[in-house]
């Protein structure tokens, strides 16, 4: 399950040029609000959504879905939940998982330094991030995990298709 993730690193050139856009684009007061770093349940971050021409557009979002009066951060993907809100992309630098029994902290991304992760959202600009079981590798520290997605899954995944978690690329890099 995720609690945590990373934004940007300060490394990777696409998650930069988001900030940058957005530093230029909004007021400073606003632009403060915006984590673009390690990114906590209730701050507002940036999602992609995915517009007709099937172009992602980056849009500012709370993390954290309400639903049944309660703010829900991550969404099954057995359950079906998520198929009653409207998809989205959160594209990161990696995401945070603690052991479930030492509480260590690990550091999850791919070789790229960029990992995408599937999420919903509301009418009210709240997401939640989808999950699903972990494999055995991963499992070994959560059971659960963000459901990830590779560039070419994007347009399906839009679209409702079925796609398959892109999980088994995802590497520990807290040592």
């Amino acid at each position: 399950m995720c609690g945590r993730y990373l934004f940007s690193d300060g490394k990777n050139p696409t998650l930069l040029k988001i900030k940058k856009y957005y530093q230029e684009k909004l007021s400073l007061d606003v632009f403060n609000q915006i984590s673009f770093e390690e990114v906590f349940p209730s701050q507002k971050t940036v999602v992609f959504l995915m517009d007709n021409e099937n172009k992602l557009h980056p849009s500012i979002m709370k993390w954290g879905l309400t639903l049944n009066k309660k703010q829900v951060i991550n969404l099954r993907d057995e359950n079906k939940i998520a198929m009653k809100y409207k998809p989205c992309i959160i594209i990161a630098s990696g995401y945070y998982e603690w052991q479930k029994n030492t509480k260590e902290k690990h550091f999850f991304t791919t070789n790229s330094g960029m990992i995408c992760l599937a999420g919903c959202y509301n009418d009210d600009n709240e997401f939640a991030i989808i999950t699903e079981e972990a494999n055995s590798e991963l499992s070994k520290i959560h059971s659960r995990t963000p459901f990830t997605l590779s560039k070419d899954d994007f347009k399906d995944y839009f679209k409702r298709d079925i796609v398959y978690s892109n999980q088994y690329k995802i590497i520990d890099k807290t040592n």
